[in-house]
């Protein structure tokens, strides 16, 4: 009688597959009078690992379970705040800390704490993969470095420009004859690692690019059983497993014709260590991910942050948004009365200054309007007396005009009668006919206005002034 195996993968897996076929066969059903339609079948998603930015501790050597474990922590390092715990076939924890803080407390406590509660030679510590990947963060190369420059002075470049350096190696040549010209720059951490990729590095006037080191996203092979993520060294294995055929030998030792390639992984028709291999690509993958994931805070120092971004800024819970809200009105008030009281001061201030300005500018237009009004007034008065000057002047001409005028009549007459000959008396009509023939005689008026009759007068008369 024949015995029934359950399927491979357990029960759990057999009812799975039947399941599978079951929606098959119902979807892919056709009616014997047309086609029916096929009929969508929607699965619940399967809640997925959560992500955490910070690495696991692996804890080996613990002969507890998980209730006790997580008992003994929250007795022994209750300040520890966990996301989850994680129990593995071969008996190791895997602890994910919640922030940076429970992780030193952790990988430095734990393993002390365990030791005196009944679980001697246990080891706390973080993957290698992953110890490898943040190592590698904190590693960066400088090129162009020439060989004469020693490393010490690099050394202490790096010291005095503030930097933790834990460590400066400078690479051989291909040759492994003599020094190359790149120089291996480990630091205490990320963050400095970033600061020098940015500054570069400066050994007094000379400048060096620095690049950072680049992670390695090939997967580990075993060149022993073909499998990933461990070394031939530390393989469990009993046997060895060929990577063209896969059957138990020496890859060397292989007679398989390349028709009977076969993957020991995948089984396609391809050598286990190929490139191609679904495995392979797979493996690949998962270690890009997890580079990116615990890259990321690192990544983000070497970019400014966005101020948009929620996630460089991300919002307060909305509990606190009451308690948010008076906090804010109570900074926005203290803010707007100092504003209000520096703005009063600086008015007071200026309008003061503006005001003795304007005394200023007030007392010297008055000033110039005093000196004006004073050389108008000192103008007219001058003006003034020159005016009555000349009025003065002209009086004393008019009363001395008439005076000469007299006085020069006087002396002409006295002239005249001391001087001219006395003329003969004659009658009226041989005067008259000298006039007529001479032409008449004009009448000489003296400065008084009276005629001057001293040429008409008698001659006996005349005769007699002179005798006198």
């Amino acid at each position: 009688m024949s015995k029934t195996m359950p399927p491979k993968g357990g029960p759990r897996q057999g009812r799975r597959n039947e399941s599978a076929n079951n929606q098959q066969r119902t979807t892919n059903t056709q009616g014997q009078q047309g086609l029916v339609s096929p009929t969508v079948v929607t699965r619940p998603n399967r809640p997925t690992q959560p992500k955490f930015g910070i690495a696991p501790l692996i804890l080996e050597g613990a002969k507890l379970n998980k209730l006790e474990l997580n008992d003994l922590l929250k007795i022994h390092l209750a300040e520890v705040k966990l996301n989850n715990i994680q129990l593995a076939r071969n008996g190791n924890f895997t602890i994910y800390a919640n922030d940076v803080k429970s992780f030193n407390q952790l990988i430095n406590e734990l393993s002390t704490i365990l030791n005196n509660n009944g679980s001697p030679s246990t080891k706390v510590y973080v993957p290698r993969t992953i110890q490898k990947v943040q190592d590698t963060e904190k590693v960066a190369f400088a090129k162009g470095v020439d060989a004469v420059i020693p490393v010490d002075r690099i050394t202490d470049a790096l010291s005095n420009k503030g930097l933790a350096v834990a460590e400066v190696i400078r690479l051989q040549n291909k040759d492994k004859t003599g020094n190359s010209q790149t120089v291996k720059i480990v630091l205490s951490d990320t963050l400095n690692r970033n600061t020098l990729v940015q500054t570069g590095l400066q050994i007094d006037y000379m400048h060096f690019v620095v690049e950072p080191a680049k992670q390695n996203n090939t997967p580990i092979q075993c060149f022993k059983c073909q499998k990933y993520n461990h070394v031939a060294k530390y393989c469990k294995s009993e046997h060895l497993t060929c990577a063209r055929c896969g059957e138990n030998h020496q890859t060397n030792q292989c007679t398989a014709t390349d028709d009977a390639i076969k993957c020991s992984n995948c089984k396609g028709n391809h050598v286990a260590n190929s490139s191609n291999c679904p495995t392979y690509q797979g493996q690949k993958m998962k270690m890009q991910k997890m580079i990116d994931q615990y890259t990321k805070t690192s990544n983000q120092a070497t970019t400014a942050p966005s101020l948009r971004s929620t996630v460089d800024f991300p919002a307060f819970a909305q509990h606190n948004q009451p308690q948010k809200n008076i906090l804010t009105e109570h900074v926005l008030n203290d803010i707007l009365t100092t504003l209000t009281s520096k703005m009063e001061s600086i008015l007071e201030e200026t309008v003061s200054r503006i005001f003795n300005n304007l005394n200023k500018k007030m007392r010297g237009f008055e000033r110039k309007l005093n000196r004006l009004y004073r050389t108008n007034a000192e103008d007219d008065q001058a003006t003034s007396n020159s005016e009555s000057s000349e009025e003065e002047t002209t009086k004393e001409l008019e009363k001395n005009q008439p005076r000469e005028e007299t006085t020069e009549n006087q002396t002409t007459t006295t002239n005249n009668t001391s001087t001219k000959p006395k003329p003969p008396v004659v009658e009226s009509n041989q005067t008259k006919t000298q006039n007529g023939c001479a032409g008449p005689k004009k009448r000489v008026r003296s400065s008084n206005g009276s005629p001057n009759t001293s040429n008409n007068a008698p001659k006996g008369r005349k005769i007699s002034l002179n005798n006198d």
